[in-house]
């Protein structure tokens, strides 16, 4: 449900001293909103606005059109309501943070330029839009951050992978990126960087890509255990198919490769016909890794997906302190 939201504008001065403020006075269908200036940028905020209601013994069926505000003025001040089971919020509560889950959550925060007006209609943000953004979403549920600074850092995240396109079916590959990107891939080179800077020795880093004759386009998170153990259950089932030469070849070269490391602190203390190549540790000014498919290939002049990497490394050194598990 869309509501109208500018249908006139009339401004509130407050006086502190010496200092003035104008925040801006909106005047929707449910009554009056007062929202405020911004402190870091030429807009002005109005955070929570209920654009509909939930119908409690029916909360996932058409919602109700939002009531008129109890009060004469809709303080729209406070937007940090999330929708319950909302991604990451058991974590949250894990590292001691209690989101503000509500059934009742249907609320806009709205971004709105300062040269906005009747006779210069400029677009707004608002977090309808944003319900679909899973860049807004993540950034909301695992950074402890203003309002403003969520949106200008799921913007900065956003633009990166998909550019200006429009969050739909069309961006699933970069979706996949997005979400292996923050799940797995820098968490781990992350994890090697900590070791490394703890003067950890003999790091070594690896691609498994090996699909087999499964018909899949890549490998997937841990699709290398269950050549690596005799797995039932969840995993066993990725073994269901009868298995080929390349398949026990593979069982062979990684059970070798990780009982060498666990013998001598060294996957490939020397080269043989089962394991040709020599698997090289990480240091603090290199990062080969060992990329394991039908061959065995050491990388070592490309640093893995070194561009969404490095872009990761600059996001976590601005925003990173305020990261939850931070």
């Amino acid at each position: 449900m869309k509501a109208l939201i500018v249908l006139s504008i009339v401004f509130v001065v407050n006086v502190y001293g010496a200092d003035q403020r104008i925040d801006p006075l909106v005047l929707i269908n449910q009554g009056l909103v007062r929202g405020q200036k911004a402190t870091d940028g030429d807009y002005s905020t109005f955070l929570g606005i209920p654009y509909a209601k939930v119908d409690l013994d029916d909360p996932f069926g058409p919602a109700r059109a939002a009531p008129s505000f109890e009060e004469e003025i809709f303080y729209a001040n406070e937007g940090t309501v999330q929708c319950p089971l909302t991604p990451f919020s058991g974590y949250a509560r894990a590292a001691g943070i209690s989101p503000v889950e509500s059934v009742d959550c249907l609320q806009l925060n709205i971004f709105v330029p300062s040269q906005a007006s009747i006779r210069n209609p400029l677009p707004m943000h608002g977090n309808e839009f944003f319900d679909k953004d899973f860049f807004y979403s993540w950034i909301q549920n695992t950074f402890v951050m203003e309002n403003e600074e969520v949106y200008t850092a799921a913007k900065i995240v956003r633009h990166f992978y998909v550019g200006d396109k429009d969050i739909s079916s069309d961006v699933n590959t970069e979706a996949e990126y997005f979400n292996s990107d923050i799940v797995f891939n820098h968490p781990i080179q992350d994890t090697i960087t900590r070791l490394i800077n703890e003067n950890a020795s003999h790091v070594y880093e690896y691609v498994f890509s090996y699909v087999g004759d499964t018909g899949l386009s890549g490998a997937a998170h841990s699709a290398e255990l269950p050549f690596l153990f005799d797995l039932y259950g969840d995993f066993g089932e990725l073994m269901t198919h009868s298995s080929t030469e390349d398949d026990l070849l593979m069982v062979d070269r990684l059970t070798t490769l990780w009982t060498n490391f666990i013998k001598y602190g060294n996957p490939t203390p020397e080269t043989s016909e089962l394991i040709p190549v020599t698997w090289s540790p990480v240091t603090a000014n290199s990062r080969p890794y060992l990329i394991i498919n039908k061959e065995l290939r050491m990388e070592t002049e490309e640093r893995f997906l070194k561009e969404r990497m490095a872009f990761w490394d600059l996001f976590y050194s601005i925003y990173g302190q305020y990261n939850i598990f931070a």
